[in-house]
């Protein structure tokens, strides 16, 4: 099993810069809103937060840490800036 090839960036109050940057190879939600990482081989969750705990989500290049996407944040008193390191 090699290493997880995804990176995803949450953003987040619980943390000191509201960055959360997971490696892993899926993430779901489930009906409550609560956000899984999975790595491959794994049937448990790696990381889990409950919906309260996480506006946004975006998957992001592994090297530079860029969104895969453009995006604009906005909203939930977060940055108006995309994922940073």
């Amino acid at each position: 099993m090699g290493k997880p090839k995804r990176l995803w960036c949450i953003k987040t109050k619980i943390a000191c810069n509201q960055n959360i940057w997971v490696k892993a190879d899926s993430a779901s939600t489930d009906e409550a809103g609560s956000l899984f990482f999975f790595v491959r081989g794994d049937d448990l969750a790696k990381l889990a937060l409950a919906r309260e705990k996480w506006s946004a989500v975006i998957e992001c290049d592994p090297i530079t840490r860029k969104p895969l996407i453009d995006i604009e944040w906005c909203g939930h008193g977060m940055d108006k800036e995309p994922c940073r390191s």
